[in-house]
Formats: C-alpha cells, structure tokens, sequence
C-alpha cells in the first residue's frame, strides 16, 4: 500500500485483539481513561485505535469498542481524507498538515505533542476544530499512544469573530480619522463630499458594532432572526456597492453579475449581508492588485445559491 506521509502498515485482529486484552487487564488505566471528561483513544504504534474510554462509546452510542478497534483517528470521525488512499487515515498528501496525525507522530519520537486541527467531514462536510493531547506510554513494554480529543470549535469560531470585529471597527475608526483630518484642510465646496464620506464610515463601524452585538446572541442562543422580503439583485448590488470603496478594494475591482432571473426571497437581510460580505472581504484580502472579485446568485428547486469567487489559488495546507 502506498502512502504520501505517515505509514500505511496496520497489525491483524489477532494481534490487535492481544494489545486490547493487555490494555483492558490494566484496570487502574481503564478506570482512570473512563474518569476523564473527553474522548480518549489508545493507538498502537501503527496508529490504530485498540482501546477507548466511556466517554466514546457515549458519544457514538455503542456498547463496545470492538468495531473501532484497528481503525484510525480520522476514520472514527469520518474525515473526508480518510478513505481517499486504501491504506486510510494518514497516508494523504493532506495528512502532512494535519494537526492529529503529526501530534501522534511526534509524540512516538518524543514522549508527547499538543497540536490543534480541523477535520472536515465526509457527507455533512462540517468542520470539527480539535486539540489534540498525544501521549507515549507503555504497556508490558509495548509502546502505545493516549489520544486525548477536546472539542474547541466554540473557541476558535468566537476568536475568529472577534478579530474580524476588532479589525473591522479599527480600520472604519482610522478611516474616520483620516476624513476628519481632511476636513480641516479641504476647500470649503469639498467639505460636503468628506461629510458624506464621515458619514458612510459612520454607519459602517455602528453596523459593525450592531452585527457583533447579533453574533454574541447568537453564541448565546440568544438570537432571533428578523425575516423580510429581499429582492435578489437590489440585495446583491448593495453589498457589492459597499465593498467597492472599501479600503481592501483599493486597486482591485468588484463586479456582480446577476443571473437569469430576478426573485424575491425572505431571510434575515443583516445577518446573510454580514456573510455574504464577509466573503467578498475575504476574497479580496486573498486577491492581487488588478484583480476582480465576482458575485453571482442562483435559484434553483427553491434553494437559493450565493457564491464569490476570485482567481487566487487556494493554499495547499489549507
């Protein structure tokens, strides 16, 4: 079997079967893997899980560890890389960069290894953000790993929100700044044009402040959407009009492009103008001067499709 990082080699049910029956004989090790409050698999050296606390088996609603004993991390929490090569989870070229897969290498070269990774997973494609506590010990002289799984997802999406936020409001208050200065040096006939401009950036850092005021409720279970009737283009060319003379725009270009027909659709007109933005922001951060962001929209069984897109290459670790 082939692989492009980690080895592709797995041990037999019959050995798998005697490195079980070792770890179960330790009670002391079982009684303590089940006491803690995280999924916690032990692998052997080939990667492959032969052991797992309660907490697992509460999670998947199983009554036994036997259908995942053999199996590796990443094919337990269906990671969408997991069966791209027949030799499974940490045999892709995708692996090199994965959080899980390099913290349990690393700690059967050095004894331990805290890494954080995003698995996405197969069919649903949602993320999981996961730190990752590897941990090389012994059992009748054989060698094992203790995988220790905390679901850190709610903390990297509330880092994430506040430094967009942070960001945001910084650049809007310098830019702010910046028109204010102007009006004390500008001819009187070009004072209204920087008011307008003061007045722009003005809304934009209260809608900034609005938004992260939604999103905390949001977090908090807090929030109720307020639904109104949209209309697809006018939607779309509102946004598209904001983030033309934003400053990440300077020297880049924005062009929407409507589709073949015109609709009107209910939806919470802030929050999917907060997201839909924040993918054009995005898209122009990662684009070149010269460059154009396009937006589109689409309808199709019903279902409504927005989509940005720029010619930037997505990074290979990413």
């Amino acid at each position: 079997m082939k692989t492009e990082f980690a080895s592709p080699e797995r041990l037999n049910k019959s050995d798998l079967a005697v490195q079980t029956e070792a770890i179960k004989r330790d009670s002391v090790l079982g009684q303590m893997l089940d006491a803690m409050p995280n999924i916690i698999l032990v692998l052997n050296r080939q990667r492959q899980v032969v052991f797992a606390n309660q907490v697992l088996l509460d999670h998947f609603n199983i009554t036994s560890i036997d259908e995942f004993v053999g199996l590796r991390p990443g094919e337990i929490l269906n990671c969408i890389h997991s069966a791209e090569n027949e030799a499974g989870c940490g045999t892709t070229e995708f692996c090199r960069e994965c959080g899980a897969a390099n913290a349990i290498l690393n700690s059967q070269k050095n004894g331990a290894d805290i890494q954080e990774c995003r698995i996405i997973q197969n069919e649903s494609l949602e993320a999981l953000d996961l730190r990752i506590n590897a941990t090389r010990f012994k059992v009748s002289e054989e060698e094992f790993t203790i995988f220790a799984v905390t679901d850190i997802s709610n903390e990297k999406r509330r880092e994430v929100l506040e430094q967009l936020f942070f960001h945001d409001v910084l650049n809007t208050a310098n830019g702010m700044i910046g028109y204010t200065e102007l009006l004390r040096i500008v001819d009187q006939d070009q004072v209204p044009g920087v008011a307008d401009q003061l007045m722009t950036m003005h809304d934009r850092l209260v809608g900034e402040i609005k938004m992260q005021r939604l999103l905390i409720s949001a977090e908090n279970g807090e929030l109720e959407p307020v639904f109104t009737s949209q209309n697809a283009v006018a939607f779309m060319h509102k946004i598209v009009a904001l983030y033309q003379s934003h400053d990440v725009a300077k020297g880049k270009h924005v062009r929407f492009e409507p589709g073949d027909n015109d609709f009107v659709f209910e939806t919470d007109g802030t929050i999917l103008g907060r997201v839909i933005g924040n993918m054009v922001k995005n898209a122009l951060e990662a684009c070149q001067v010269g460059d154009t962001v396009v937006c589109r929209y689409s309808s199709e069984n019903g279902k409504i499709k927005f989509s940005v897109q720029n010619p930037a290459i997505m990074p290979r670790e990413v």
